[in-house]
């Protein structure tokens, strides 16, 4: 038998920890659980996703990688010495990867040079990975539709 609802489950003796229950897509956790019921002995957890959305999270041991957007409920089920089966659950919700901040100043291009030829410098922009340089024969006084015109 199977603990129900979105909380772990007490009745079977498993708890799992709830102590992070959102997570951000690409993060990984430790799962840990509390057995609550004697004699507990040695007794070896499995860990599983319930309901087949191993496309949300998967589980490596007791490591849940979230992969996407999505609510996954993941078990933890023993067998105690008396044979029965003890099962608790717990749902995890994984968020979108936060966008990037930027969070340094923008320096303004510095041009530099002579008729025909020009240098232009600046300062790098933390985490950007291109730049856009536009070019104008005329006076570029502004922009229109994020083009130069």
């Amino acid at each position: 038998m199977r603990g129900g609802g979105g909380d772990s489950d007490n009745s079977q003796g498993v708890t799992i920890d709830k102590t992070k229950t959102t997570l951000i897509a690409g993060e990984t956790l430790t799962l840990t659980a509390t057995l609550n019921f004697t004699p507990t002995a040695t007794a070896t957890l499995t860990w599983s996703i319930e309901g087949g959305n191993n496309n949300i999270a998967s589980i490596n041991g007791d490591i849940l990688h979230a992969l996407t957007v999505g609510t996954v409920e993941i078990s933890a089920t023993t067998i105690a010495l008396d044979g029965s089966t003890r099962t608790g659950t717990q749902r995890f919700r994984v968020t979108p990867v936060p966008p990037a901040t930027i969070t340094t100043a923008f320096n303004p291009p510095v041009a530099t040079g002579t008729p025909n030829e020009v240098t232009i410098s600046w300062a790098a922009v933390a985490g950007a990975n291109s730049y856009k340089l536009y070019q104008s024969a005329g006076n570029l006084s502004g922009f229109e539709n994020g083009d130069p015109r």
